[in-house]
């Protein structure tokens, strides 16, 4: 019989068994999945009750960077860009990291400033008690220094800001963030505006660190509060956080109407090997005592190195690693290779003059051509033996980096050889900026270190029979 011929009753009832017999299993699936949700969250529960405990809960107390960047695309854009975010996952950190595990096993007593490595290179990682980090699917400790961290700082623990003193009591919900505008508003967490966000004291519990020794291995705040850069009222964030002759909007215009602020806050935080900064910071001038001199004859350059802009010393941060060096060299009219001019041998020889001696673990010191000036710092052990290590660090046995607006003075003496072409010469004055050895990077496995030039200047003379 066709199917339209069916009696109505007949047919609603053949429906109804049809929509009964399908929809079944699905009742059955919500069912197992309503059961699976409250498993889940009756398990988050219980990792609440077991709060520091709970290794996992802890690094999600600190908001995934990504969903900051759904209201600041532009800042998370920086951020990314930014060695904060690399502090931990680093080529040359991930390799000090390593020798400093290694160095564990055999001394228990560099411990705690092991430990402390990771308290500023990733807080989220230290916080959850997870040291050294372990893999983690969803790579908390590689995010290193992020947002939510920065921003639920609350304030410091002690006077002076050192060794990560920071007070932060970031919790399960979401927290309120701290900044420095007044006016913040977000559709997404509560905002409180934070003096301490504007001022140096806050950059200081991390760049400024006393290892157990008793030894100032990093002292950045301590070098810009003694500057005349901190008298005048200049913070970090003045030179390290201002825009670049651009402006954007604070939030995403998606989630609320705001125009971009006149004073922009950048979040690269451009520092050490950032042509932007270096540009101008530091200056040279050459010049030498004659402008035409003879063949045979004795010429004295002296090159001025102004550290003009910089306000703390030059290099800082990690001073014992940081290469800052000046490459004078002279240039004939037929431009064959340059001449090295060397620097004169002073009294704090050898350790102001590059040079590639044996040193910790039996590899070159500075990896640079020998002879030219070097600005850093040499650490020693408790057995004077050279070393970069910041924990076995027991004194600081040379320091001659550049203070914020100080000028040195560098002379060089350079007789003219018999054979070198007549007519003008040029004495290229360079000052260049590594992050670390190279050798030494070599050692750790960290790759290429990179060479940023920080100046240059020349001076023209004439060579003449």
């Amino acid at each position: 019989m066709p199917l339209l011929e069916y009696p109505m009753k007949k047919l609603l009832f053949i429906l109804f068994i049809i929509l009964v017999i399908s929809y079944t299993p699905s009742l059955s699936n919500s069912d197992e999945k309503k059961g699976k949700k409250e498993k889940e969250e009756e398990h988050e529960k219980e990792e609440h009750k077991r709060g520091w405990e709970a290794v996992e809960k802890k690094y999600k107390h600190f908001e995934n960077p990504q969903v900051c960047g759904g209201c600041h695309p532009e800042f998370f854009d920086e951020w990314k860009e930014s060695k904060h975010s690399k502090s931990f996952t680093n080529s040359a950190f991930q390799g000090m990291y390593k020798q400093a595990i290694s160095d564990l096993k055999g001394n228990k007593e560099i411990k705690v400033d092991v430990d402390k490595c990771i308290l500023c290179h990733s807080p989220s990682a230290y916080y959850a008690g997870d040291i050294p980090p372990t893999a983690d699917e969803d790579k908390w400790p590689e995010r290193g220094i992020m947002c939510d961290f920065c921003h639920t700082v609350e304030g410091i623990k002690d006077a002076l800001p050192h060794n990560g003193n920071f007070i932060n009591n970031n919790g399960h919900d979401i927290d309120p963030k701290r900044g420095p505008w007044k006016d913040a508003k977000s559709p997404y967490h509560q905002t409180i505006y934070s003096e301490l966000h504007t001022r140096s004291e806050f950059c200081g519990t991390c760049h400024n660190q006393k290892n157990s020794n008793g030894v100032w291995i990093q002292e950045t705040y301590n070098e810009w509060k003694n500057s005349e850069w901190a008298k005048e009222g200049y913070q970090c964030q003045d030179c390290h956080m201002m825009g670049e002759g651009k402006s954007h909007p604070i939030i995403s215009k998606e989630f609320m109407k705001a125009d971009a602020r006149q004073k922009v806050v950048i979040h690269r935080f451009p520092g050490f090997g950032s042509q932007i900064k270096v540009t101008d910071a530091v200056r040279l001038k050459a010049a030498a005592n004659k402008t035409k001199v003879k063949l045979g004859e004795e010429l004295i350059i002296k090159v001025s190195v102004i550290n003009a802009k910089i306000g703390h010393k030059f290099p800082s941060s990690s001073p014992n690693l940081r290469q800052l060096w000046l490459e004078v060299n002279a240039i004939d009219s037929k431009k064959r290779t340059p001449i090295l001019l060397k620097i004169e041998e002073g009294k704090a020889a050898p350790y102001d003059i590059t040079s590639n001696e044996l040193a910790y673990k039996d590899i070159e010191r500075d990896s640079l051509i020998e002879g030219n000036r070097i600005y850093h710092s040499i650490f020693s052990d408790k057995n004077n033996k050279h070393t970069y290590t910041f924990y076995d660090a027991a004194k600081i046995v040379f320091d001659n980096r550049l203070k914020p607006k100080e000028t040195r003075i560098e002379t060089y003496k350079w007789k003219i050889p018999v054979d070198t072409t007549v007519g003008e010469v040029i004495i290229s004055v360079k000052l260049n900026y590594r992050a670390l050895p190279q050798s030494l990077s070599d050692h750790l496995e960290a790759g290429e270190i990179p060479v940023t030039e920080v100046a240059y200047d020349e001076a023209s003379i004439f060579v003449v029979k």
